[in-house]
Formats: structure tokens, sequence, C-alpha cells
């Protein structure tokens, strides 16, 4: 995956010979400094560092279309806009970006992530035709509570007027119309079946190797035994689920399980979560 150093400092492209050490690196990491001081609570919701994995949202934000402004500010107009254009174009920037990193320091592959996705599978998919997509399924008034908290402490960095009842249904629709937008487009046909491969996310934390393999084995790529002893120690290293580390419960943002899980019905029935 790129590095957040990376997607917001992308040029010139990283050299080799002084990636680890690359200037850049101490220049994101004072840049986050001031975010954590701005929101101190981003800490226990959201692992930061200059050397960790980015989304892609960060990489699209340099083409003025991504769903990374909406995630930090309350812009509903631009998100109005953005959920009604083609993608293309940001796919396409996204692509560029990517190459301009490994023009110097080249790779096997790349791992992205990504929740906006869900809004252009048509347009990944012209832009990267041998894209592996992997789908990770979660309980829906689970998943809406923890990215309306993430949006809210997200937000405040930036603003005092933050609703977390208003970001909860906000969060909770747009989800919902990502997911029914993503499966209207396999449904469709426009998009190979064989490049998905749909995870539920309560399996990955049961069984995160076993997962992890038939991951590994659809996209054909071998899993050594180095890489299965690093996750392992991730796994042993990181935190289990717990109470949310903010205090800012699923009610405080106007989230009723019962009323996420009717909304998202469809989606639930579809993917046994």
């Amino acid at each position: 995956m790129p590095l957040h150093w990376e997607t917001v400092l992308p040029s010139p492209p990283p050299e080799r010979a002084s990636y680890a050490a690359d200037p850049r690196i101490v220049a994101a990491e004072r840049q986050l400094l001031w975010f954590r001081r701005l929101q101190p609570k981003i800490r226990a919701i959201d692992r930061l560092g200059a050397r960790l994995p980015e989304e892609c949202g960060v990489v699209m934000s340099h083409s003025f279309m991504s769903f990374e402004f909406q995630a930090a500010h309350d812009v509903p107009t631009y998100e109005a806009w953005l959920e009604s254009r083609d993608l293309l174009p940001s796919y396409a920037w996204h692509r560029r970006i990517l190459q301009h990193l490994q023009s110097r320091c080249p790779g096997a592959r790349w791992v992205l992530r990504a929740p906006a996705h869900l809004f252009g599978l048509p347009a990944l998919f012209a832009t990267y035709p041998d894209a592996t997509v992997v789908f990770t399924h979660r309980d829906p008034a689970e998943a809406s509570g923890s990215i309306a908290r993430l949006t809210v402490v997200r937000r405040r960095a930036f603003s005092d007027a933050v609703d977390p009842v208003a970001v909860g249904h906000e969060v909770t629709e747009r989800w919902a119309t990502g997911m029914e937008r993503a499966c209207r487009y396999r449904d469709a046909g426009v998009i190979p079946a064989g490049r998905f491969l749909d995870l539920r996310y309560v399996d990955l934390v049961r069984d995160p190797i076993g997962t992890v393999r038939r991951l590994y084995a659809l996209s054909d790529v071998a899993l050594t035994d180095t890489a299965v002893k690093r996750m392992r120690r991730f796994v042993e290293a990181s935190p289990a689920d717990g109470p949310d580390p903010c205090g800012d419960s699923a009610a405080e943002s106007g989230l009723v399980a019962g009323r996420i899980r009717e909304r998202y019905r469809g989606y639930c029935e579809r993917f046994g979560v």
C-alpha cells in the first residue's frame, strides 16, 4: 500500500536509495502532529503515521474528486455533486500518481483500500481491469456507528458546529446508497464476477490467517511462512474491540440498530450479516 507521506507529498517520485530516510517523512509527520493537537481523540480511533499505509481517498484528493473531503467537512452540495459524477477522471489521476510513485521504486503489485470504491466500481475496473476487489461485510449497525464516530471526531478538528445526530443519519444513508450502487454494478454484469471476494468481518476477526489465505488464493499469490509470521505478530499486538475510547456512543449520533438494519435489509440478506 502507498504510505501516508507518499500520498500527501508524492512529488518528486521517491528514490529507492533514499526511500527510508526521505525528508518528506518528517514533513508529513509534522503535519500529523498538528492534526493530533487539533483533535487529540483521533489517536484512540484511527492509526496515523507518516510511514503507515494510507487509503485511496487521499490519493484521489489531488484530483479534487474524493470522498476524503466530506469525511472531514460538512459539504452536502459537494457530496451530492460527487455522487452524481462519472469518477473515471479521478481514477485516471489515481493511476497516474501510483505510476509516478513506483517509477523509481517498482514493486510487485499495489494493495489498495477505500470504502468509497463502492461508488466507482465501473471506473475502477476501466482503469485497473486486472484488479481483485475484496468486500469485507460487517453488521451495518456496528459499521455505521464506527464511521459516524470517526467522522464526528475528524470534523471537530476543523469546526465547532458538528451535529453528531446529523452525521449519524448522513453516513448511514451514504453507505447504504454506496452498497446498493455497488450491488447493481455487480448484478448488471459490467464487472467480471470472478474479480470479487466476499468476506465477513466476523470471519476475519475469528480466523484472520485462514481468511487471508482465501484472499491470496484468489489473487494467485503465494503466502509465505514469513508473511504468516508477521501477520500473527500483528494480530497478537492488535487490541481486541472494546468500549468506544472516545466516549461517543452510537445513540449520541442518533443511530438505532434496528432502524439501520432495516435500511440495509437487502444487503444483510444477500451477504448474511
